[in-house]
């Protein structure tokens, strides 16, 4: 059975495209390099794409290019991830507060 899509998740991603477009958008724009191990990517998985702030709790940054990490397996991801909680996570927020504002 095909899942039913949301009359708000359609006009979302009639307004803001599907994150399946803006993944894509950003494999060909940058080099392939894992952000944590430094290997290179050969083909992008569904984990390939790290938020470093995480969309439930920055969903205004879910769209923003630089907040995404390219990670060459789920243990990577999960550096990545660890990182941005633990150690950089205020620094990176304000970061993009900056430079996007509070309301992307």
């Amino acid at each position: 059975m095909i899942k039913k899509i949301s009359d708000k998740k359609k006009a979302r991603i009639k307004e803001q495209g599907s994150e399946v477009e803006f993944y894509h958008q950003i494999w060909w724009d940058r080099i392939h390099i894992c952000e944590a191990c430094k290997h290179l990517i050969l083909y992008p998985w569904y984990w390939s794409f790290a938020h470093k702030l995480s969309k439930t709790q920055y969903p205004q940054f879910k769209f923003i290019e630089e907040n995404i990490a390219f990670v060459c397996d789920p243990v990577c991801h999960k550096k990545i991830d660890s990182l941005y909680v633990k150690e950089k996570r205020k620094e990176f927020a304000d970061y993009l507060i900056k430079n996007y504002g509070t309301k992307v």
